[in-house]
């Protein structure tokens, strides 16, 4: 089993060399990385060029034709050694068109645990099958499911993950939800803003999604929800 992870960076030179010494430790080989940035201002391309002799590592490119399965991955997620071994072997056993997995944080605070596990077993869980939900901080997907809707929609500001599953749940794409392996993803974002002020406007942004739809660049309610990438 053959995958590409991508790993789309601005200013990410903190994190991203803990991810990819990550996918250094993978028991499963079988895979590349293509790292597209966005012409980050710090020291990113410097951290990825030091993983060349590690990894079968591209920098601004594409993947390669004919790869099966493309793996997403936010540049401060974190996963564990047996992480592309165990997607495989679930492949292997059930194919999938395109999973996700839980939110477990990054981060040694009781209060965060409580929060994503209640949203977990609240919504992931019960929703996985009713309408599915990939976040970006791991998506896998098959080229072709992901090439049918032209990848992820480009006029969506804020929930671009989640709207890409609901296109691919209309079109009857398969979903799978992965409890393991896990993949954890940082934190920072909820240090800067306040855990309470994260949820409120992830609630609102929510039920502007499910009743009005898509938050795109030319809603309302853009301004109030919309974080720049790579501001954190």
């Amino acid at each position: 089993m053959h995958f590409s992870i991508c790993i789309p960076t601005l200013n990410e030179e903190k994190y991203i060399g803990g991810l990819l010494a990550d996918l250094v430790t993978q028991t499963h080989r079988d895979f590349d990385v293509v790292v597209a940035d966005g012409n980050s201002s710090d020291h990113t391309s410097e951290v990825v060029r030091t993983f060349v002799n590690k990894l079968k590592i591209k920098f601004l490119v594409s993947p390669q034709r004919g790869i099966p399965y493309l793996v997403f991955l936010d540049a401060d997620s974190r996963i564990s050694p047996d992480f592309l071994a165990a997607i495989s072997a679930r492949l292997t056993a059930h194919p999938f068109d395109f999973a996700s997995s839980i939110l477990i944080p990054n981060s040694p605070k009781i209060l965060d645990r409580i929060i994503f596990s209640t949203f977990n077993y609240l919504f992931l869980i019960p929703m996985r099958h009713i309408q599915p939900a990939a976040f970006g901080a791991f998506i896998c997907i098959t080229k072709s499911a992901f090439t049918s809707i032209n990848g992820f929609p480009e006029n969506i500001s804020f929930g671009e993950d989640v709207e890409l599953s609901r296109l691919l749940h209309r079109r009857k794409f398969r979903f799978h939800l992965f409890r393991k392996p896990a993949v954890l993803f940082s934190t920072r974002r909820l240090d800067k803003e306040g855990r309470l002020q994260f949820i409120l406007k992830i609630l609102k942004a929510f039920f502007y999604y499910y009743f009005k739809g898509p938050i795109t660049d030319n809603s309302s309610f853009q301004k109030k929800v919309l974080h720049e990438f790579g501001k954190f």
